[in-house]
């Protein structure tokens, strides 16, 4: 689904399993006040590596031809803190640590998408995955009584699609991370 010119409102990302998902949604149940804000869609769970915007095809197709070049690492980390953005409203989980073969693939799209001349956003990345949107109270940011572990083996390119009730999004492709061990 794309829009009338053609273009699409694409980042990449990396999707938590469906079991995974279901896990940080009962990590949103369990601290986050329900009146607190919109929780999101199990399917809208993601961490955005790069936002790209709108592309054309040709800039879709040289994205797509970099990102299959990636040579990363499975990407292994744990979730283990609740925290909250005042500006738009967002609750958010996030990882203390995060590992150095994620700051490297980052790192890797960053350069690939300015090769298709595609200008990137220059603020630093920041790993999160939005539990809740359009909060209409702060949520004291916090350590979790009960971390998650979650692994990630491949990276995709995501589209972002306005629907009725908000925004959808879906991987449009992906590529995968080898484990260390195979690598």
């Amino acid at each position: 689904m794309q829009n009338g010119n053609d273009r699409q409102r694409l980042f990449f990302a990396l999707c938590p399993t469906e079991a995974a998902r279901g896990e940080l949604l009962a990590i949103a149940r369990r601290e986050i006040p329900a009146a607190a804000g919109t929780l999101v869609e199990s399917a809208n769970l993601h961490i955005t590596l790069t936002f790209l915007g709108d592309l054309a095809p040709a800039q879709r197709r040289c994205v797509a031809q970099f990102a299959a070049g990636i040579r990363g690492e499975t990407i292994a980390l744990t979730v283990d803190r609740i925290g909250y953005w005042c500006g738009p409203g967002v609750v958010w989980a996030g990882a203390s640590q995060s590992p150095g073969s994620l700051p490297r693939l980052v790192e890797q799209l960053r350069a690939g998408v300015s090769e298709c001349g595609i200008d990137i956003d220059p603020r630093p990345f920041e790993l999160h995955l939005t539990l809740v949107r359009k909060t209409s109270q702060p949520v004291q940011p916090r350590v979790l009584r009960e971390p998650l572990s979650l692994s990630f083996d491949r990276f995709c390119l995501m589209a972002s699609y306005h629907a009725s009730g908000g925004v959808r999004y879906e991987a449009v492709e992906s590529w995968p991370l080898p484990s260390t061990e195979s690598a």
